[in-house]
């Protein structure tokens, strides 16, 4: 058995990020579609015989090159995907993209890279990243389908009234303490409410637990964030 490799959980703004794709097969595909969802500046794919789905040519960020890969490919780019059907290959390209100091994911031998994909479970602004760290993807596909029906809406419209209230109470200069207290017992009490939809309910927590100088916002937050 070789060494176990660990992976550290974090949450990647790459939004100023030039990606790069090799391959464009149906992993390199996946990869692509999952890219876009988050934004990034730019994303290159390589890929010598095949050909850009016509619904990625919409993509303004997109720059498709019907080429072999080159290590000048890797100029300017942070993100790096080898998704090619060559093994030597992907590992060419991880090594290289290594020794450049670049993030990048083998997809045929991941421990040659220094990243790994998770499956992501997405609801509106909630987003749970679940992973064995390479071990049993078949486990992942399980936990995620049954974490997502655990998820109901209720989570989705708790998020949003947490959201609009967090920059309000962030105003108020209150401790750090006290507004990690306040929204701990908001969230254990607000998920119950929200199941039932007791909007009446919802509104009395509300005035009870937010400070009086909130009390002026409160009808339109539920307005805004409710069902």
């Amino acid at each position: 058995m070789g060494e176990m490799k660990y992976y550290y959980p974090m949450n990647l703004d790459i939004s100023k990020f030039n990606c790069l794709i090799v391959g464009l097969g149906k992993v390199g595909q996946r990869k692509l579609a999952t890219l876009i969802q988050f934004h990034p500046k730019t994303i290159t794919i390589l890929d010598p015989i095949a050909s850009l789905p016509d619904k990625f040519k919409t993509y303004s960020f997109i720059n498709f090159q019907q080429k072999h890969f080159e290590p000048e490919d890797l100029q300017d780019k942070e993100l790096i995907f080898a998704c090619t059907s060559n093994p030597k290959l992907n590992s060419f390209i991880a090594h290289l993209a290594l020794k450049h100091k670049l993030l990048v994911n083998n997809i045929t031998e991941p421990k040659e890279g220094n990243f790994i994909l998770p499956a992501v479970l997405k609801k509106q602004d909630i987003q749970i990243s679940i992973s064995s760290s390479g071990l049993s993807p078949a486990l992942v596909k399980y936990l995620k389908k049954e974490i997502n029906e655990l998820i109901g809406p209720e989570y989705e419209v708790c998020t949003k009234i947490l959201g609009t209230i967090r920059p309000l109470l962030l105003n108020l200069k209150l401790p750090v303490e006290k507004r990690s207290e306040m929204f701990n017992n908001l969230v254990s009490s607000l998920i119950p409410l929200l199941r039932k939809k007791d909007v009446g309910a919802i509104k009395t927590l509300l005035t009870r637990a937010l400070p009086k100088e909130l009390s002026p916002y409160i009808g339109e937050i539920l307005n805004e964030c409710l069902f």
